[in-house]
């Protein structure tokens, strides 16, 4: 177990009174000691206390006692925080009174006493589980009232809007007049009643797709409904590099494209 003497000699302070001229065993300390003796105290809150008693009683002026007094009540309001400030100032300033009239030791009784209301006790952590007698809760009187449940905006995933085609499963390659299948997703604004005017789903050769917008189709399927819609094409019939794109009315989608070679 470290001991005050031992403390102080870790921190660089002496361990044994140091006379001051004229003033009677009082001990002398420094502003520099001080301060690194301050700035190196133990992070344990029992040993830190022991240091910082000792520490006071080392300081002569009352004056100078002030950061000690301070680093007390910060531990002191560390280990019980819901203790008032007035009480922990009270208090601290009682244990560093009876620090420099008894002595560290006592001062850190009186601290520790202070601020848990009695003297510090050994802890067996290792022997048997002391829980108190089973107290019958007391009934309060109270009342539950069960309020109907209500949707909260986070019970279910905000709807995805979708702003344009989507298609899905289309391959880089097929073999001529094979069919194939893939999916297509409409947007939201596809209005069926003819007010955006018909959609289709086209194939046209690559070389009419840049030059000419599609025209002519080789092959195409209308789409008659909204959502995710499962749809099958044959394949051209003639080899080469063709596109497979969505047109709305009158005019082709800018997306989605999807260009493949046929076999």
């Amino acid at each position: 177990m470290t001991t005050t003497r031992g403390l102080l000699q870790a921190l660089g302070l002496p361990d044994k009174p140091v006379a001051k001229a004229g003033a009677g065993n009082k001990t002398t300390l420094d502003d520099a000691a001080l301060a690194k003796a301050l700035k190196e105290m133990p992070a344990d809150p029992v040993k830190r206390a022991d240091a910082l008693a000792e520490l006071a009683r080392q300081v002569g002026d009352k004056a100078r006692r002030d950061p000690i007094v301070k680093a007390l009540r910060d531990l002191v309001v560390k280990i019980q925080p819901v203790m008032p400030d007035a009480d922990a100032r009270k208090a601290i300033d009682q244990a560093i009174d009876d620090a420099v009239e008894k002595g560290a030791k006592a001062a850190l009784m009186a601290l520790l006493k202070a601020v848990v209301g009695k003297g510090p006790s050994a802890v067996d952590r290792d022997g048997p589980r002391q829980d108190g007698p089973n107290m019958p809760e007391k009934d309060l009187g109270e009342h539950i009232y069960k309020l109907p449940e209500l949707p909260l905006p986070f019970d279910k995933p905000p709807k995805v809007r979708r702003n344009s085609f989507e298609l899905i499963g289309l391959q880089p390659s097929y073999k001529a007049s094979k069919y194939f299948d893939f999916k297509v997703r409409t947007p939201d604004w596809l209005d069926l009643s003819g007010h955006t005017g018909a959609s289709w789903v086209v194939v046209s050769t690559q070389e009419d797709f840049d030059k000419n917008g599609g025209r002519p189709r080789v092959r195409d399927r209308r789409i008659d409904a909204k959502g995710e819609l499962s749809m099958s094409l044959a394949a051209p019939d003639e080899p080469g590099k063709y596109v497979l794109f969505i047109v709305v009315g009158p005019g082709n989608e800018d997306r989605p494209t999807h260009t493949f070679d046929v076999k």
